[in-house]
């Protein structure tokens, strides 16, 4: 082999072995720059050591980065006149720079002593740490954002968690003030009910009162004056005494007529069903109207308080019939089967019309809503509904077993 191509064969490898440490130098670089865990300082310090060796006289290179405040540099680094650089932004604005020099003079090359390959090396490495505090900065600015966002979710947290405290709050109050509020309407429905059976009690009263003594008295008077009339004749008082004894005669049916209206004792002496008949009976009697009454089943074996809440009620609702139906007739169906009592009440008019939430309340009666309510505390319940071709159905249901009416 002749000296040039001894020369040309050297001179391959030794190009051969530069573009190796060059692209060594990239690799561990590159390698470097992805790790995520360490800092920038520390990232730094490990990217400057490997530079002197990609270069052409590693034992006289010397290195230097230079970014922001930060400035790192291998130890042998001295300024000189035989050095290259190249810059890189860091964001913000701002640049850093990558130095390479030699601490001796070198044989002259593409940019004085410097290859042209460690040109290209040195502005590929400026592009990396470009790239590298590219993605340290969108790193930055995603942690950032999550701790912005960490941290609006942990104060909406904290509102949510002092609304829902306030919600609790409110709930657990509103619920003591609607439980406060139901043992008011529990204490308003007993007195209430209590009220109307010490009214009947008072209405038994005056009409015993009436009985045994009003009564009596009108009825000795009767005899008294009876006696009188074989008298009269020659007294000359027959005519007055005539007079005195319809008048008698009126007061005496008014009296009796006022002590069944006030508490008819029917419904004490005979119980409910003969409450009604008596109840029918009157309204036919008193009004003129048709009254057909029809009782189901064995009968009935109820309370006081009961038996005069349902007849009250009874009582009520014809009246209302009578007073605003405009209705002929009035037709009244009891049924007692297996504890529970329905009585159903219906007419021929034009309907009776539920007046607000009270109903049509009249003078010494419930009205629809004390109905409802008198009989709620029996647990029993009060529905309307007009029937086809005219008229209104009114039916009563109620437990005799002590149950809620279903």
């Amino acid at each position: 082999m002749n000296k040039t191509s001894q020369n040309s064969k050297d001179r391959l490898l030794w190009q051969f072995q530069e573009r190796v440490k060059e692209l060594t130098a990239l690799h561990k670089a590159s390698a470097i720059l992805q790790n995520d865990r360490k800092g920038v300082e520390k990232i730094l310090g490990e990217f400057i050591k490997i530079l002197p060796a990609a270069w052409q006289y590693p034992r006289d290179a010397a290195a230097r980065i230079v970014a922001g405040d930060l400035s790192l540099a291998t130890p042998n680094y001295a300024a000189t006149r035989w050095k290259q650089s190249s810059f890189f932004g860091i964001g913000g604005g701002k640049r850093g720079r990558i130095e390479v020099s030699y601490l001796i003079k070198q044989k002259a090359a593409f940019e004085g002593p410097f290859l042209k390959e460690e040109r290209q090396l040195i502005d590929s490495l400026a592009k990396m740490l470009h790239a590298f505090y590219q993605k340290r900065s969108a790193q930055k600015a995603i942690h950032d954002a999550l701790d912005h966002l960490e941290e609006k979710v942990a104060k909406r947290t904290s509102l949510l968690n002092d609304a829902n405290l306030k919600l609790k709050a409110e709930i657990a109050e509103r619920k003591r003030s609607e439980q406060t509020i139901i043992r008011y309407q529990q204490k308003l429905k007993k007195l209430a009910s209590e009220l109307t059976l010490t009214e009947e009690r008072e209405r038994r009263a005056i009409a015993s009162d009436l009985h045994d003594h009003i009564g009596q008295a009108l009825a000795m008077i009767r005899v008294k004056l009876k006696n009188l009339e074989g008298n009269a004749v020659f007294s000359g008082a027959e005519r007055d005494l005539e007079e005195i004894r319809m008048l008698l005669e009126q007061t005496i049916s008014y009296t009796r007529n006022l002590t069944f209206e006030l508490s008819p004792p029917v419904l004490y002496d005979l119980g409910f069903e003969a409450g009604l008949e008596w109840l029918a009976e009157q309204t036919r009697r008193k009004y003129g109207k048709a009254v057909k009454l029809l009782c189901r089943g064995p009968k009935l074996q109820l309370s006081e308080d009961l038996r005069v809440t349902l007849f009250r009620s009874v009582r009520e609702l014809m009246v209302n019939i009578i007073k605003h139906a405009g209705a002929d007739n009035m037709f009244i169906v009891l049924t007692n089967s297996g504890g529970r009592l329905t009585i159903e009440v219906s007419d021929d008019g034009i309907g009776l019309v539920e007046k607000g939430a009270g109903g049509a309340v009249e003078p010494g009666g419930f009205g629809l809503f004390s109905i409802r309510e008198q009989l709620g505390c029996f647990g029993g319940r009060l529905s309307l509904a007009p029937l086809p071709g005219g008229g209104t159905q009114a039916v009563i249901i109620c437990r005799t077993d002590g149950k809620e009416a279903g």
